[in-house]
Formats: C-alpha cells, sequence, structure tokens
C-alpha cells in the first residue's frame, strides 16, 4: 500500500500513468487534529506537510518533490522585435498580475515593443482589464478553452512571469508553482515571485530571476530585453533542469526506490 500526501492532480495522473503503484489518496486536512492513536500505512510518501504527518503517524515518511510532463517540443528562439511576457495563474491579489500590467506599461511608455500574454481567470479579472485597458503595452486575456489552449500559449511566450507574493504575514503563500516548471519545460526563462516554493523552480541567474518587488521584476524583463541571446541560454538550461529533477518518470522511480 501507499500513502501519499499530494493534489488530487498528482494522485489521478498517477493513477492513470502508473498503474503498477497502489496510490491510496489521504486527505490530510479531513484528519481528526486530536488523533489518540497513530495511523499506520506501509510507506507515506508526501510533498509536504511533513510536520504535521509526523505527529499523526509512525510510518517513515518520504519527501519527494512534485513532477511534469516534458513536452516533446523543441523551441526556435528568434529574436523578434517584440518580447512577449506571459503568465498562467488565477487572477487574485497575491499573484500580483498587477504589477506585469504596470512593469510591461512601463517598458512600452520607455519606446520599448512589449506583449503581456495573461491567460487565467479569478475575482480580479474585471480589474486587470481595467488596468490593461489603459496601458500602453499590448495585453490580451486568455483562458483555457480547449485541450491545447495552455500548450499553445506556453509555446508563444518569450518570458513567462509571476511575480507571486505571501500575504497575512506568510499564512498564504506560493506552495511550489507547478506552472513555473510547466514554462521551463517548454525552454522559456522564468521570472518567480518571493514566495514559499517557488524559489525552488529556478536556478536564479541561471533559468531565471527571483522577483521580490515591482523594481525587481521590470530589471528582470529589461535584462531579457537589453540581451535577447540569453532568452536561449536561460531557456535551455531551465528546461534541463526540470527535465533533470521534476520529470514525471524520474519522480515514479525516485516513489518506486522508497518501497
Amino acid at each position: 500500500g501507499l500513502g501519499i500526501d499530494f493534489s488530487k492532480k498528482f494522485v489521478k495522473e498517477a493513477k492513470e500513468k502508473y498503474e503498477r503503484l497502489n496510490f491510496i489518496e489521504a486527505d490530510i486536512e479531513k484528519l481528526p487534529s486530536n488523533m489518540n492513536k497513530k495511523v499506520k500505512f506501509d510507506f507515506v510518501i508526501v510533498c509536504d506537510t511533513i510536520g504535521y504527518l509526523e505527529d499523526i503517524t509512525e510510518t517513515q515518511i518520504h519527501n519527494i518533490g512534485a513532477g511534469i510532463d516534458i513536452p516533446n517540443f523543441e523551441k526556435e528562439y528568434e529574436v523578434n522585435e517584440k518580447i512577449t511576457i506571459g503568465v498562467v495563474s488565477r487572477l487574485v491579489s497575491r499573484k500580483k498580475i498587477n504589477w506585469l500590467i504596470d512593469v510591461t506599461h512601463e517598458i512600452r511608455e520607455a519606446g520599448i515593443p512589449i506583449e503581456l500574454k495573461i491567460f487565467g481567470f479569478g475575482k480580479q479579472e474585471n480589474y486587470l482589464k481595467k488596468l490593461s485597458n489603459v496601458s500602453a503595452a499590448d495585453i490580451s486575456f486568455l483562458k483555457d478553452e480547449s485541450e491545447d489552449d495552455l500548450s499553445n500559449f506556453y509555446k508563444s511566450i518569450d518570458i513567462f512571469a509571476m511575480p507571486s507574493q505571501s500575504k497575512y504575514f506568510g499564512i498564504e503563500f506560493e506552495g511550489l508553482g507547478l506552472v513555473y516548471l510547466e514554462a521551463a519545460s517548454y525552454g522559456v526563462p522564468v521570472i518567480v515571485g518571493a514566495s514559499g516554493g517557488a524559489i525552488e523552480t529556478i536556478i536564479p541567474g541561471k533559468t531565471g530571476f527571483v522577483a521580490g518587488d515591482k523594481k525587481t521584476l521590470k530589471e528582470s524583463i529589461l535584462y531579457f530585453i537589453n540581451n535577447p541571446q540569453k532568452i536561449e541560454e536561460f531557456g535551455l538550461e531551465g528546461r534541463k533542469f526540470v527535465s533533470d529533477f521534476y520529470n514525471w518518470e524520474k519522480l515514479i522511480d525516485k516513489i518506486e526506490s522508497n518501497i
């Protein structure tokens, strides 16, 4: 047996892809906090919440990272007059999409052609669209309406940026950010926020940058605009990084080695 604390998406994909493993989904939030007896699993493999699990199980816990499918896609790097920034996100305040709109506006006002593509939905959608309406930059909003929409989105951008920040003194934070890994798997440099595990998805200065504020976000984007050859360099390094450490196949091998 296998006790596992992962997202429902992870468990669903794992069951479909790797039938040889017996996945049992453990919904940690529904387990009682005042348990008098520790739970016994054959194995416990987790992505996070280790501290809590140590209190409720006597089984040794193995911690592994998240996984993604590496697309069969080789990006063709071309130096274009207009650079395209992309973000995939729920449109909520913590993701700081407004920073991206502000920064791309400032860059366009400085005479540099730039495009921003925003993929997602959320309660800030109307607010962000109002901001984009007065922006000098070319800004578009997209949604996941067909099977290939997200893949085509990643293929169409030059840089991925989601400068997520923590809220409520760290109570709300970025767990890891699979979208950072997905973007990198398409050979795109990644700019992450200084929140939670987001920093673990890049090698700063080699596959992307960490933007803890709007000024750093702007500087990071301008770095690639002023050094367009770095888009390919960072992109190739990023794809190699996620292929080495976040590849589904290697992740499952790691699970099996712990069983």
